[in-house]
């Protein structure tokens, strides 16, 4: 709670216009069985007529307050519900982007959607509800069981003995009802999980004829959440019927103690009808109460799962050594370098070590999960390493403030990410500033100059949502020339040029080496024919280097680089190459 509470700024002005017009609200509701009784007293009792619109314009008027209070309550409680959570979606926010690889994995994308979302609005919802009318209820059930005490202790002993039955019934409700809201969002999170997957993936579930396997998993996880839900239902469901069976049963034993307290002259007939009024008070207050109590479980479980977002101890943070370089510009070093995933049985990466120069590409290869991609994601910190030492410049990553590392690398990631825009709004995530020229530069290099002319509205031309407009080659173009906006020390591309045809990808490379400048570039690659050309290619196998050096002193010296040419090259043209070497 306090992970939560600590972020949120409330006005404190706001709470004291809430309880003023709280304890006028209050005001008005108990004072209209006092007038109301005294009435009686004055136009039955004594047949005073004038006393009585007297008191009738009294009662207009304690009514019009009360609802006057009421209204204002309702209105500043939204208010402070809205900007509660308009703040707390805000740290959730902040918190996620400060998020690395691993916390991300921890969470996963659908569970923190519904944080923000569904869990926010449940928070709101309650904190709106309880200020308006939670906080109403104690006060109002204090008040009436004052003046119950007052206007007629006899009628009180009955609420000695029905109230304590309510309280304990809405405790144990609480209770099961905790639990189960706690299930319900578990089993929410697990929901929108395997949507968003079917989503994502609707295309190849088509493809493998997989509509009734995927029917049938969403079906199993739905039911599941329907069987929580009837539960929790049920258990909420029964609790107004017994409170109304408490609620006629009390009514019933004020009016019998209180009829036989008049019969003996205990107390008048207008103190018992102001006294049924209080009870009834009291007794509303309690069906507030357990209003209220119905939103409770949701609203605590929800707070519990926005507080494990907040509260979490973020793994990645900025160093705080200001050391120069001691390497030149664009060098990256790894250091018996070994990375292990969360959970994972065995590390991914084990003893890597290599430097990529300026000038120079690096390229690596290797077979599907042998952890390649996972080399390049440890330089910008998007995972941290486990054992060993990774230096940009000379400096350990881990000395620098993340935005001073990022801003000197550009990264292409293997799953091309494009942002709902267009095409200049996305290139300028590489320069917040950039100019046509930059853009027109950068579009050139990464060979998507053609295809952006070709658009009606040059690089004002509308990007879906993930660039689900654009094909994957141009996809991956513009994600490199997105990266070639920033001009960078170290340019990491991952796997980025794999879906351009052999012409393009050529050209890619060409262009991307003569403006390499004094750069570095770290490589992914499956095709030998992407790479052939790299002053230094790392082959990985199983986590660890199987070997390093040219495409040439590769393919004499190392085995498995040499079977790769051949499946990807031919036999003959891997002869040829290694006749002529």
């Amino acid at each position: 709670m306090n992970q939560i509470f600590s972020r949120v700024k409330f006005k404190k002005k706001y709470f004291v216009w809430l309880f003023t017009f709280l304890i006028i609200a209050i005001a008005g509701e108990t004072a209209l069985p006092t007038l109301m009784a005294e009435m009686i007293e004055q136009g039955v009792v004594n047949q005073a007529t004038n006393s009585i619109w007297l008191l009738a314009g009294g009662m207009v008027l304690v009514v019009l307050m009360a609802f006057v209070g009421n209204m204002l309550v309702a209105k500043i409680s939204s208010r402070i519900a809205t900007l509660f959570a308009r703040d707390v979606r805000k740290a959730l926010f902040d918190k996620v982007q400060s998020f690395s690889g691993q916390e991300l994995d921890k969470f996963g994308t659908a569970s923190l959607i519904t944080r923000t979302t569904s869990d926010v609005t449940n928070l709101q919802s309650f904190l709106s509800a309880g200020l308006q009318i939670g906080m109403l209820a104690p006060l109002m059930m204090a008040a009436g069981v004052v003046l119950v005490a007052v206007t007629g202790g006899e009628t009180s002993s009955v609420l000695v003995f029905t109230l304590p039955i309510l309280l304990i019934a809405m405790t144990v409700v609480l209770v099961l009802a905790t639990r189960y809201s706690k299930a319900l969002r578990l089993t929410l999170d697990k929901i929108n999980r395997i949507f968003l997957e079917i989503l994502q993936g609707v295309r190849v579930i088509r493809a493998f004829n997989k509509q009734e396997t995927e029917k049938a998993r969403f079906g199993q996880t739905n039911s599941q959440y329907a069987d929580i839900s009837l539960k929790n239902n049920r258990l909420m469901g029964g609790m107004m019927p017994f409170i109304q069976v408490i609620f006629g049963l009390t009514t019933i034993g004020v009016m019998a103690v209180g009829a036989e307290a008049v019969a003996k002259g205990k107390i008048t007939v207008s103190a018992l009808v102001a006294n049924s009024q209080y009870v009834a008070l009291i007794l509303g207050a309690i069906v507030i109460a357990a209003f209220i109590i119905s939103f409770f479980p949701t609203a605590f479980a929800s707070m519990s799962r926005i507080g494990e977002v907040l509260g979490i101890e973020v793994k990645i943070t900025d160093g705080d050594d200001e050391q120069a370089m001691t390497e030149a510009q664009g060098t990256v070093t790894f250091k018996d370098v070994t990375f292990s995933y969360a959970d994972a049985a065995e590390p991914v990466l084990k003893d890597i070590s290599f430097t990529s120069k300026p000038g120079q590409v690096t390229a690596i290869i290797g077979a599907t999960g042998s952890g390649k991609s996972s080399v390049l994601k440890l330089i910008p910190r998007l995972y941290d390493i486990t054992f060993g030492e990774i230096k940009v410049n000379g400096r350990n990553v881990k000395d620098y403030k993340l935005q001073e590392l990022r801003d000197i690398i550009g990264y292409v990631p293997q799953k091309n990410v494009l942002f709902s825009g267009d095409i200049a709004s996305n290139l300028n995530f590489g320069q917040e500033d950039g100019t046509e020229a930059d853009w027109k530069r950068a579009a050139d290099i990464a060979s998507a100059s053609e295809f952006i002319a070709d658009k009606p509205g040059n690089y004002q031309s509308e990007i879906a949502q993930g660039g689900t407009n654009l094909s994957g080659g141009q996809r991956q173009r513009m994600a490199i020339a997105r990266a070639m906006m920033k001009r960078p020390q170290v340019y990491l591309l991952d796997d980025s040029l794999s879906a351009l045809d052999m012409k393009t990808d050529k050209q890619v490379r060409t262009n991307l080496r003569t403006n390499l400048d004094q750069a570095t570039m770290i490589m992914v690659a499956q095709r030998i024919s992407s790479i052939m050309d790299a002053e230094q290619i790392i082959l990985i196998s199983e986590g660890k280097i199987a070997g390093k050096g040219t495409h040439k002193e590769l393919l004499k010296n190392n085995d498995i680089y040499r079977e790769l040419a051949i499946l990807q090259l031919g036999e003959e043209a891997v002869a040829y190459e290694l006749d002529n070497a």
